[in-house]
């Protein structure tokens, strides 16, 4: 099972940066494996803004209280094998019709994965 966490992000002149985000949760999950994963997905999400965006700033407060979890199962996606001749896709999904995870499910998870989460 992978997890997706989804938040409102409102920008906000001083307020917590991507930069701050990402160290938080390296500080939080702790296993050399899992950072190395962690900046490669922000690394390739970011591309070549990477710089600029890591002084984006947002509010926490807001960003936080917005969060939802899903299980990546239950998200409509579409999934490999892709069709021949078809190399890469790009999609955007409304997730208002999917179920969030329960309290009980977020609880189960392993703690590493708890980390990435808000508390």
């Amino acid at each position: 099972m992978g997890i997706l966490a989804s938040f409102i992000i409102q920008p906000s002149g001083g307020g917590f940066s991507l930069s701050d985000l990402v160290s938080d949760i390296e500080a939080r999950i702790q296993v050399h494996d899992l950072i190395i994963k962690l900046r490669t997905v922000v690394a390739d999400t970011l591309g070549r803004d990477m710089q600029t965006a890591l002084g984006w700033s947002f509010d926490l407060a807001r960003a936080t209280s917005s969060a939802r979890v899903y299980d990546v199962s239950t998200i409509p996606a579409i999934r490999p094998p892709l069709p021949a001749g078809v190399s890469g896709v790009r999609f955007l999904v409304d997730l208002s019709g999917c179920r969030q995870l329960g309290r009980a499910r977020i609880d189960a998870l392993a703690s590493h994965e708890r980390a990435l989460l808000p508390p």
